[in-house]
């Protein structure tokens, strides 16, 4: 692992405790949604709610084949992150990489991904979720708050490890 330009050092870098539940999270997601849509599937009509407007409203329609996208993208979504999450000296960095920060930010990076990958995939299943229950006339609309949350959870996640990545952007400091 030598510091060359335009190289950075491959580490690997083991799972934290937090890791390990969002991939549990992420997971039961997948087999959540494909449950939800294998028990769902009969009793969905012919057309369901493909859009919802802000108000939480419906407002485009096409036929319950469209509600296999957003389960179809949660499994590609896992599949593609938690692939690409192994291979966190990749990524892109809004600083340099170093030996001496390799390790923090590379742990930071692939947590990131992980819990992005939980929070987006419980998205998707919950707005298949809506879809069904729209469809099926036991809701009226999509809470907009639900979609509001979503978004905030994003960003959270997304603001912390930013935050920390920056904070650590030369290393773990050492103690005192």
């Amino acid at each position: 692992m030598r510091d060359q330009p335009g190289q950075r050092p491959r580490l690997e870098v083991p799972r934290t405790f937090p890791d390990y539940i969002a991939e549990i999270l992420a997971l039961t997601g997948v087999v959540a949604g494909l449950t939800l849509l294998a028990v769902v599937w009969t009793a969905l009509p012919g057309e369901i709610p493909r859009h919802f407007g802000f108000s939480g409203e419906p407002t485009a329609w096409s036929g319950r084949w469209s509600a296999v996208f957003p389960i179809a993208l949660a499994v590609g979504l896992y599949v593609g992150l938690t692939t690409i999450a192994r291979y966190p000296h990749i990524f892109n960095f809004p600083y340099e990489i170093t030996v001496t920060n390799a390790a923090i930010q590379y742990r930071l990076a692939r947590s990131m991904i992980i819990w992005l990958k939980a929070v987006c995939v419980w998205m998707l299943v919950l707005i298949v979720w809506s879809q069904a229950r729209v469809a099926t006339g036991a809701a009226d609309g999509v809470d907009p708050l639900m979609i509001l949350g979503f978004l905030i959870g994003i960003h959270v996640v997304l603001g912390i490890f930013l935050v920390q990545g920056f904070r650590y952007r030369d290393g773990i400091p050492p103690e005192r």
